[in-house]
């Protein structure tokens, strides 16, 4: 009797739901930054990003010489460990005031859309133009 082959044909089919489930995860975990980056500020983002991905690839000789370089500061003979890092984290400071800035514009948008409508709905339902106070220059 002779024995068929244990290899399978691998199916089309589900190569495009591996594909599909790893998009759904790294969408997952965009979304877990993005709510980082809100809660945190992009530098305090990273600073997590950065550290659990340390923590979960490096060695412990790895984490030991990261912490005594970046942390304690002992074997520093560049110059370069301590420029390096404050330059990225200079980075994500500029990069978080942009990101801030453009969010904050946003908002301000919306909320001038959004008055804009209620004085028109307003101004429907009386059938009639909006009686505004008068503003003076003092504000009363």
């Amino acid at each position: 009797m002779a024995r068929t082959s244990g290899k399978q044909p691998k199916s089309k089919t589900t190569g495009k739901w591996e594909a599909r489930a790893k998009a759904d995860r790294a969408m997952a975990w965009a979304g877990v930054f993005e709510k980082l980056v809100d809660k945190c500020g992009l530098a305090g983002a990273f600073l997590i990003f950065v550290c659990g991905f340390v923590m979960a690839y490096a060695t412990a000789d790895q984490k030991r010489e990261i912490i005594n370089l970046f942390i304690l500061g002992h074997g520093i003979r560049a110059f370069y460990p301590a420029f390096v890092s404050s330059a990225v984290f200079l980075l994500l400071l500029f990069g978080q005031q942009f990101y801030f800035d453009r969010r904050i514009r946003k908002l301000q948008i919306e909320l001038t859309r959004l008055g804009q409508w209620k004085s028109d709905h307003q101004q429907q339902l009386i059938d009639g133009p909006l009686h505004h106070s008068r503003t003076t220059d003092q504000g009363e």
